[in-house]
């Protein structure tokens, strides 16, 4: 069972447990961010509905990831990375395969799917399909995502593209025609 298919745990903030001697509270925190992180991945990541930013990510929010020279700063440019990233790649998909959360602490390991069909980061697109598996980290507070960390293998996610060396030298003149002309 995935991530997104399975129930989540007790919707209340605390539940009690009994041990032998004493009662004691457990912070059901964790279960929340993980719901949290859930519809954010939903909506944003599967859904691609970037308006909805806001609705996930704090003011302060920060996301970095290996393909970006600086972090992402704020729902603002989060949402313009994430409608870069549906230019790029129309039809991709990230699903979740499995989730661990600690108190204020989301770690999403997941799949990415998607056809390189748009502009990346000034490179054309190549028409070739990208699965890469990577993992990500949450912060939250308040309820809001503060901090996305995602971590993949460039060099994988590249040669996936025909972008690494020597096989981008074939490409090199398809690349530039299309760069030049536009065309796909």
């Amino acid at each position: 069972m995935t991530f997104l298919e399975r129930p989540f745990a007790a919707e209340s903030p605390r539940e009690t447990r009994t041990y032998p001697n004493e009662i004691m509270e457990v912070d059901a925190i964790p279960q929340q961010n993980e719901r949290i992180v859930h519809d954010y991945v939903t909506a944003l990541w599967q859904d691609h509905e970037f308006d909805r930013v806001p609705e996930f990510v704090d003011d302060a929010f920060t996301y970095t990831d290996p393909m970006l020279s600086e972090p992402v700063r704020g729902p603002r440019e989060f949402r313009e990375y994430l409608r870069a990233t549906e230019a790029a790649f129309p039809d991709f998909h990230v699903l979740p395969e499995s989730v661990v959360a600690d108190d204020d602490v989301v770690l999403v390991e997941w799949t990415l799917t998607g056809t390189h069909d748009g502009p990346l980061e000034g490179i054309p697109p190549t028409g070739r399909q990208l699965i890469l598996r990577g993992m990500s980290t949450v912060r939250l507070e308040g309820g809001k995502l503060t901090t996305g960390r995602t971590y993949w293998d460039t060099a994988d996610g590249n040669a996936q593209l025909g972008l690494e060396f020597p096989a981008v030298v074939g490409q090199l003149p398809k690349l530039a025609y299309r760069k030049l002309t536009g065309r796909r």
